[in-house]
């Protein structure tokens, strides 16, 4: 049977051979306090510098390491996805190889496991980045509440869920917005959530891919899928 007290942390890496071991360090020293058992997906999403020789190295270290290489990137959503399938624990959490994170966030992430369905966290130091970047975010998040008539603060943080949860939705984009496509439609199918402010580490915070062409088409894709299957589809499921 699964461990209730369990959590599988999806990492996805791209070119991050400066950050990916202090990024594991964080984590498994988080998931140690608050889980009896986890697993540590990484996987090194068509890096071309040493991180998938950093993410093998990791692994001989930690029996509950596993890594998995792709020849070509599949972005955040397209790692999500397939982190989603091959998880085992009972928990689910998406962490970022680049090192943005502390230990007490995720701690204060992980705190709140069975207080809701979902613990949706976002960042208190927020006005660290740069304006164009808090301009950015904030449009979208005030675009994504008024569509959806939602009051979220943030949904692209590292969202702890339940597998059992996520399960029960499809989640089709493979873009950065897969975390707001989840959210969006779990909060419709009437699931729980509590949201937590944290500190989040912007010294890595470098020059996003977000913002290029083809992820602004893939994002603007995600929304009129999602506005079509909350407020058009006669399906009964999302």
């Amino acid at each position: 049977m699964m461990n209730e007290n369990s959590i599988s942390v999806i990492i996805p890496a791209f070119n991050e051979e400066s950050n990916l071991e202090a990024a594991i360090a964080v984590v498994s020293e988080a998931v140690k306090r608050r889980f009896d058992e986890y697993e540590i997906i990484i996987f090194n999403d068509g890096s071309t510098d040493r991180t998938g020789n950093i993410a093998e190295m990791l692994a001989s270290r930690n029996k509950n390491i596993k890594v998995i290489h792709h020849k070509r990137p599949k972005c955040l959503g397209g790692v999500y996805k397939e982190g989603v399938k091959i998880a085992r624990m009972n928990y689910l959490i998406l962490v970022n190889g680049k090192n943005d994170t502390f230990i007490e966030s995720l701690d204060a992430i992980f705190a709140l496991q069975g207080k809701a369905d979902i613990i949706i966290p976002y960042a208190i130091n927020s006005k660290e980045r740069s304006a164009i970047r808090r301009i950015i975010s904030k449009s979208f998040v005030t675009l994504l509440n008024f569509i959806f008539r939602l009051k979220l603060h943030y949904y692209n943080h590292y969202v702890l869920h339940k597998r059992s949860v996520i399960n029960t939705i499809n989640l089709h984009t493979v873009s950065y917005a897969f975390q707001a496509e989840a959210l969006i439609k779990l909060i419709k199918s009437n699931y729980s959530y509590i949201e937590v402010g944290v500190i989040d580490n912007f010294e890595n915070d470098i020059k996003t891919k977000a913002f290029k062409l083809k992820n602004v088409i893939a994002v603007a894709l995600f929304l009129m899928r999602t506005i079509y299957k909350i407020y058009f589809s006669r399906k009964a499921t999302v």
